[in-house]
């Protein structure tokens, strides 16, 4: 009769249900004892053996609980690290693309040099002399250059 302390309530709670007595989950370890023992089914060998199998039966669900949930685990650390390569990827890409752009960009900067002189000409008032000022239409020059992109030493 002592074995039956030394077990888990939910262990002896199976007991019970295999010996077809009815239990409650606020029964407490000395009342479920007193139910088993108490039972017309109870036979101590056959009692002791039933729970050995169900201390066995939980103690494998445990193991496969444990392994599903590392196994989960695994697959979740795999797709975030997928997920970090493909962003890394994709990152890089991105920097191909605009550094391929940036010096696409400068080949055509250095071809239209000579358009934009000619349209920053078209934008540009005549300077007059005796009724500008030569400090604001310098100012206005250089923002046009700067609008149409024309360097400085062109």
């Amino acid at each position: 009769m002592t074995y039956i302390a030394k077990h888990r309530k939910c262990d002896l709670m199976e007991l019970d249900r295999e010996l077809g007595e009815e239990v409650d989950e606020k029964f407490t370890i000395v009342n479920l004892k007193k139910v088993i023992l108490n039972s017309s089914d109870y036979e101590e060998e056959f009692a002791k053996e039933m729970l050995e199998a169900i201390i066995v039966r939980r103690q494998e669900k445990e193991v496969l609980e444990r392994q599903r949930e590392k196994e989960d685990k695994d697959r979740k650390f795999e797709r975030e690290k997928e997920e970090r390569d493909r962003q890394f990827e994709l990152e890089k890409i991105k920097l191909q693309t605009s550094s391929e752009t940036s010096s696409v960009t400068s080949e055509s900067s250095e071809n239209n040099t000579k358009y934009n002189c000619a349209e920053l000409q078209k934008v540009l008032q005549r300077f007059d002399s005796r009724t500008d000022d030569i400090s604001l239409y310098l100012v206005v020059f250089e923002r046009q250059a700067n609008r149409l992109k024309i360097n400085k030493a062109d």
